[in-house]
């Protein structure tokens, strides 16, 4: 029987406190980005899901603008992928 190794070309497949800290890290930003999609279905437009997802939309936009004052994450992705 063949035993898998250890580590595969930098992978640790380790249960370390790295490890159990980015597991918890990841459902933390989860139950938080659930947490916020919830509240913006009940109080953000509710009846009428067209103009909801427009103002997420816009107002997602804005959030990613206000740090820096650019939208430069978004260019470097699109060069990327053309």
């Amino acid at each position: 029987m063949k035993r898998f190794p250890k580590k595969i070309s930098g992978l640790s497949l380790r249960w370390d406190g790295e490890f159990i800290k980015n597991i918890v890290i990841v459902i933390g930003v989860v139950a938080v980005w659930r947490g916020i999609w919830d509240l913006l279905d009940m109080y953000l437009f509710p009846q009428n899901q067209l103009l909801s997802d427009g103002v997420s939309i816009i107002l997602g936009i804005f959030l990613l603008y206000l740090p820096d004052g650019s939208f430069h994450q978004l260019g470097d992705y699109i060069k990327t992928k053309k």
